[in-house]
Order: C-alpha cells, then structure tokens, then sequence
C-alpha cells in the first residue's frame, strides 16, 4: 500500500477522521478551510440578503396596504389589509366575506374560532370550517354589547376571556359568555377648574396587550405613565415600566427581555421584573414590530426603512430595503408588521402587498 502522506512530510498536517476513513491535508489546505469557515461567520453576521415572493392584489388580496399577518394552528396564514381579511393556504388566497374593513389584528383561541379586530367596525369571530363572520360591535342602547368599535388588538387569554385594545376605552377585558366587559387604562385623571373630571383613567389608548406568562400581560397604553404590567385575569395594575421617550406600540419577549418600538425613533428593552430596568437605543428608524431573528438579533419593520437587524445590545446588524431594478427585494420600504411562521418562513406586511422569504427556497 502506497503512503500518501510520504509526499506532504515536510509540511504540517491536518487529519480528519471520516466514516471510517482518515484524510490528511496539507497547511494550505487547512488554511483554506479556515478562511471558508471565516468567510461563513462573516456571511452570518451579516444578514440582509434576502429574496421574496410577493402577495398582492393580482393574487386575490383584499388591498395591498396589509396591516397584520397571522398563523393559525393549521397553518393557514390570515392577512389583515386596509379593506378586509385574507386566507392564504399556499396556493390560493381566499378573501373572507363580511370583513370590509380595517383589520387591526388577528388571534386564534383553544378552540380554533379566529378572531379579528377593526379600526372603527368592532370585533369580529371567524369559523375557521364555514369562514362565516359573527360581528361584536357597540350598541348605545344595549349595556352588553362592545364598550367601542375603535379596536386596535385582540388577546385570546381562554375561550371565554379576550383583552381588547381600544382607542380611548382603555384595555377591555370581553367576558364572551356573559358579554360583560370591563374597561381599564391607567392615565391620570384629568379635573378642570370647576373640579369636574374630564379625562377619566379608562378614557386610555391601549395599542397591544402582550402576554409575558400565563399569569402576567403588558398593556402599550399610549397616555400612561409606561406600559403596564397587570394580572392577566383581573387587570390589576402590578408595576409600569419606566417612562419611555415616546408612544410605545409594540414589543416582542425574547429571553425574558421585553424588546419595544413604538412612534418614536429608536428602541427600548425592559426586564419586565424590574420596572425600573429601561434601556434606550437611539437610531433614525420607527419600529413598526419585531420578531426574534437568531440568538444574536432581533428582525425589525421600520415605517419607512424597510428591515433592520438590530443586535441584543442595539447595534444595526444589517438591512433590508426595496430596490426598484431588483423584483426579489421587499415589495416596499414602508413595512408594517412581521410573522415568522413555524416553518420560519418570514412575512413581510408592507404598504404594497406582502414579501414572504423562505429560507429553503
């Protein structure tokens, strides 16, 4: 048998144990393989390049100013538009009856009933077999019925219990079979020189309710102190997170930090158990929403710098933006709302249409 390591006697060497098989390489080799691993790492610290599929209305949605994307345990995707509320199955998008409205937001409860808030028609609740359309809406003469239609957000806490978000009603917590509801917000209340009450604490915007556990949510109350971190059953006030600089709307919960954007520049992270624990992350960009991207960074929407990747520490990591000779970038700059689905897939709601990239693709 010839020794072919004879022939590499006079340079170091590097061997790999393969599948029952021992391979000797050269310096220059391994070299070589340690600028590929280099270029690799450099390539991952560097996200950004990514190519996208586009949904629009020449593919059957409602409009193309999408304002919330949504996975439902099936894995149907559920696109909320200016104009109406959208099921995607992979193939074709259906468009659901009786939802001509603003979609501000899409859950799932237990059951697999989904449910959709408006901007100014109520609530609404799909059959997810029959896709017919229940609508929850206010009515002045019933005490029962939705303290607003002005609704910004839904929760699904069980299948009887949601927490609505409201445009000046507060946090609403919907009691589905009883149809009780009780508004709360947490703004100072607000007496005029004859000691009348003006602005009472519950005449609040609540932008989002974000789950923290099963015992815990956050409210984004735009007039508050701070967001709000109440007892998820009864909405008692347990602590407000430090003043932020401006209107928080939304958060992502990444390894028990609390991530926020809002209409404001930059980014604030919270530790949820200690109120007083606020950082800020100045930058030019207003953060629409966020996903968790990997173990180093966050994927962030901008209102209209497309995406960023922002590190833990807030340091912009890499970006993502439309570019017009280029029909695999993002459909648009102004970017609305983010889903990564299970496949981790990621859906781009934006001002025209919705970008989708799939890694395996």
């Amino acid at each position: 048998m010839v020794d072919h390591t004879r022939k590499y006697t006079s340079c170091a060497t590097l061997t790999i144990h393969a599948q029952g098989h021992t391979i000797y390489l050269p310096a220059v080799a391994r070299f070589l393989l340690s600028l590929l691993g280099l270029f690799t790492l450099v390539l991952r610290a560097q996200p950004g390049a990514l190519h996208f599929q586009h949904l629009t209305v020449e593919d059957g949605l409602t409009d193309n100013a999408v304002t919330c994307v949504f996975e439902d345990h099936a894995g149907y995707i559920w696109i909320g538009t200016e104009r109406g509320l959208n099921r995607y199955d992979g193939q074709r998008i259906e468009r659901i009856d009786n939802t001509s409205n603003l979609i501000t937001a899409v859950a799932q409860g237990g059951d697999g009933v989904i449910w959709f808030t408006t901007l100014n028609a109520g609530l609404g609740r799909v059959d997810p077999s029959t896709r017919k359309v229940t609508r929850f809406q206010h009515d002045p003469n019933d005490p029962r019925s939705l303290p607003t239609n002005s609704l910004n957000h839904v929760l699904v806490l069980d299948d009887s219990l949601l927490v609505l978000s409201s445009r000046g009603r507060g946090a609403i917590w919907y009691h589905l079979r009883s149809g009780a509801a009780q508004c709360l917000g947490f703004r100072p209340v607000k007496v005029n020189d004859r000691g009348d009450t003006i602005a009472r604490a519950e005449n609040d915007w609540c932008h989002t309710a974000v789950r923290l556990d099963d015992g815990h949510i956050v409210l984004l109350m735009l007039r508050s102190p701070g967001p709000c971190v109440v007892d998820a059953q009864t909405g008692r006030l347990e602590a407000t997170l430090a003043a932020a600089k401006g209107p928080i709307t939304n958060a992502l919960l990444d390894d028990g930090a609390l991530y926020m954007g809002g209409w404001m520049s930059g980014m604030y992270r919270a530790d949820p158990e200690k109120p007083e624990a606020v950082s800020y992350f100045p930058m030019d960009e207003e953060i629409t929403s966020m996903v968790q991207w990997d173990d180093r960074c966050l994927l962030a929407a901008t209102k209209v710098s497309g995406l960023i990747w922002i590190g833990k520490d807030g340091g912009i990591m890499g970006r993502s933006r439309h570019v017009r000779s280029d029909p695999s970038s993002l459909s648009s700059d102004r970017t609305t709302c983010l889903l990564r689905d299970r496949a981790k897939n990621l859906w781009v709601g934006t001002a025209k249409g919705v970008s989708v990239y799939a890694p395996s693709v």
